[in-house]
């Protein structure tokens, strides 16, 4: 079992690799990033608050299915 992170964990990870969980690249990532966007329905929504937003990998996609996105991060080296 793993311990859980906290946010000068995050920022650690962050610092030193700019995708460190492969977002962008990663097969359940995407799985995941599509069952975010499967949830969020067809229709263009009008505000979604993303919390935990990292590096923006979900960003963009759901950036597309509403008017207006408010993506936050905890740390500044997980932000791009």
């Amino acid at each position: 079992m793993t311990s859980p992170i906290d946010l000068a964990g995050f920022a650690a990870k962050f610092a030193g690799d700019d995708d460190p969980w492969r977002t962008f690249t990663a097969r359940d990532e995407a799985v995941k990033r599509a069952a975010i966007l499967h949830a969020i329905g067809h229709r263009l929504v009008g505000r979604v608050l993303e919390l935990a937003s990292g590096n923006g990998s979900n960003s963009v996609a759901i950036a597309r299915k509403a008017l207006r996105l408010d993506a936050t991060e905890g740390t500044r080296e997980g932000s791009t």
